[in-house]
Formats: C-alpha cells, sequence, structure tokens
C-alpha cells in the first residue's frame, strides 16, 4: 500500500487556488524504469485520488528517474503543454534532511532550487507542512510578510490569494520590511502604506531596522534584485504614475546613495557551519560563515519577536549557494534551518524575477 508523506500540501495548494491556474502533483520513484513501471499507475491513481479528495483540479504525474535530482530536473524542464507551463514550483521543506544526509537530501532540494531559478520559476517552500491548517481549521489572527528582498511582490501576491479562502479570510496582514540604519524609514513606512493602499490590499506596515551584520547573507542580494527589477519595470514601459508605485522604484528612492556595495566575490556559497559528519573540516569556517551564521540568528530573533503568534508567516527564501556541492548544501539547510527557527507555520518564497504586481492586477 503507498500513502502521501504530506498530504497537507494539497490542502494548501486548494487554498491558493483562489488564483485557478492548473496544478501539476508530480512525485519520483527511484530507480530503473523497467523495474519500477509496475508501481507507476497505483501511484498516479493514488495521487490523483488525493487531489479530488484535497477539492484540487490539475494533474497526477508519477516519474521513475535514477534519483530525485535527476527526476525532479526532468519534471521541471519538461512539464506543460505547449505554451502553458508552470511558473511555480511548490516542494515542501525536507523534515529528516540532517538524517537522510547520506541519501543526498540537501543536495537534492538545493539543487531543485537552483534548476527552478534556471528556469526562471518562482519557488514556493512550505516549512512545517504537517503544522498548516486544513479546509475545515479556519485561522483567526495574522499573516505575517517578512519582505527582505524587494523582488516583485510575490510575497503579498501570495498573502492576497490565500486571504480569499475562508481558511484565512479573517486573518490581517501585516508587512514588516527591512531597513538599514542609514535609510529613510519613516519615508519608506509612507510609501509602502500608499503603495498597499493603491493595490487594495489591507496590511499593517512595519519597517524594522537592522545593521548590516544583521542580514549579510541578504545584503548582496537585497542590491543585485533591486537594479534587476528597476531594470525590468523600465523594460515593461509602464506609465510614469504606475512605476513610480512599484516597490522596486519606492525602495531605490528611500535607500541611501552612499551605502557600501557588497563585494561580488564574497563566498556567497558558504553560510554556515561544517556537519558533525564532516567533523575534521570544521577548521575550515572561516570568520564570513561564522558572522553570516550569527546574522541568521540574529535576524531570527526578531522575527520570533514581532512574529512568534502569528498564524502564517512568509519570508523571502535566501539564494541557494552558487557551488554545487554536499558541503555547501549542507550549510545552507543549516543556514536556512536558524533563520526560521521556531516558527510555527512557514512559506519560504523566491520569486522568478518576472513577478510584476501592479494597481491594474
Amino acid at each position: 500500500s503507498y500513502a502521501l508523506r504530506h498530504p497537507r500540501v494539497l490542502n494548501f495548494l486548494y487554498q491558493l487556488k483562489a488564483g485557478q491556474g492548473f496544478v501539476v502533483a508530480a512525485t519520483i520513484l527511484e530507480g530503473d524504469y523497467l523495474d519500477k513501471y509496475q508501481f507507476i499507475e497505483p501511484i498516479r491513481l493514488l495521487l490523483k485520488a488525493s487531489l479530488t479528495q484535497a477539492k484540487v483540479q490539475g494533474f497526477a504525474e508519477v516519474l521513475a528517474a535514477k534519483d530525485v535530482e535527476d527526476g525532479i530536473s526532468a519534471l521541471i524542464q519538461t512539464e506543460g503543454l505547449g505554451g502553458l507551463k508552470p511558473n511555480t514550483i511548490v516542494i515542501c521543506w525536507p523534515v529528516n534532511w540532517k538524517k537522510d544526509y547520506e541519501a543526498y537530501t540537501a543536495d537534492a532540494f538545493v539543487r531543485t532550487i537552483a534548476i527552478a531559478e534556471a528556469r526562471r520559476c518562482a519557488v514556493i517552500v512550505p516549512k512545517n507542512i504537517n503544522n498548516f491548517p486544513d479546509s475545515k481549521e479556519i485561522q483567526d489572527g495574522t499573516i505575517d510578510i517578512w519582505w527582505i528582498i524587494h523582488d516583485g511582490g510575490l510575497l503579498f501576491l501570495i498573502a492576497f490569494l490565500l486571504k480569499r479562502n475562508k481558511v484565512w479570510s479573517r486573518c490581517r496582514i501585516r508587512l514588516f520590511t527591512v531597513a538599514q540604519l542609514e535609510d529613510n524609514s519613516v519615508e519608506m513606512k509612507k510609501d509602502l502604506e500608499q503603495y498597499m493602499y493603491q493595490l487594495r490590499i489591507e496590511a499593517e506596515v512595519n519597517v524594522v531596522e537592522m545593521d548590516n551584520q544583521e542580514i549579510s547573507a541578504y545584503a548582496y542580494e537585497r542590491t543585485l534584485k533591486l537594479a534587476e527589477r528597476v531594470q525590468l519595470l523600465k523594460d515593461l514601459k509602464l506609465p510614469d504614475k504606475e512605476l513610480q508605485l512599484q516597490p522596486q522604484i519606492l525602495m531605490e528612492s528611500l535607500l541611501n546613495n552612499q551605502r557600501q556595495s557588497i563585494d561580488e566575490s564574497d563566498d556567497q556559497y558558504h553560510y554556515t557551519f561544517t556537519p558533525h559528519q564532516l567533523e575534521n573540516l570544521k577548521k575550515s569556517v572561516g570568520a564570513s560563515s561564522m558572522r553570516k551564521m550569527h546574522s541568521a540568528v540574529r535576524l531570527n530573533q526578531q522575527i520570533r519577536d514581532r512574529s512568534h503568534d502569528a498564524k502564517l508567516v512568509l519570508i523571502n527564501l535566501p539564494s541557494p549557494p552558487s557551488k554545487q556541492t554536499s558541503l555547501a548544501a549542507f550549510s545552507y539547510m543549516e543556514y536556512v534551518d536558524a533563520l526560521t527557527e521556531g516558527l510555527h507555520r512557514l512559506l519560504l518564497m523566491r520569486g522568478s524575477g518576472r513577478e510584476v504586481i501592479t494597481i491594474f492586477s
């Protein structure tokens, strides 16, 4: 007999379906196709029945591949029909990734994020998925958005879509955006409140001041994303009034022009300590890695102080390591775990870079 490991992810997809679109639910069978083909159809039927039970309209896919990484890569590259292709990947955070280290769970997960990024797909990672509500558990509280990388408003969009479902409709949205000490926090808050008003999204805006060390692992990407997004918005040739309401334009105008740029050559792939399985390599961990781990702990404390009672927390997923090694993958997973420790329900999100939310959306 077969059973879904995370059935609540289907409930989450149903709650997200206010935005319509179609869903492809897929699973990977590790092994040779000739050894596994007799299991494919029974598992596909189970997956399809689970979709029906969760009231999710979509397709069920089962793929046999030599390992999870190759299977997910093939699905991301080939799924779809003509121009109708998935633009968002939903993958649960691996619960036992430390215990499954020898099975390359960390490597497979990080590689999936990198493949989705190369394919220009957005990524949504539910963490602690078993804590998420089913379709009968009405929530009453707050949905907290921690908008650290200003990447086009994907976090706003997901929060907005969830609010349209009865499970989350009673929740209030709170937006926490990060400002550094030299930024104009008052003006930033005022402009973001105006932006939320123009989008017809009711949200309480909070500007949290942090120093460079507290967001060191995000700092380079924040700067890079701002530049990329501003250029994209200009390429779209939006009307001037509409362009000025985009969050990237607001942020660029408020950020201090004198801010010191982050050196791109810094170790973008080395996030934290080495795993205990590689104890003999601990001496190779540099001061930069230590600082980034400590910054994750400090940022996590800020989030927990303000969002400890939130029904759901949405936060940017940090960039995956540029070097695809087991050590880098393990370090990345350790870093994200430290960043999100103690949060009951969490959505980690990474935009494709093409999302643009306007007052006409």
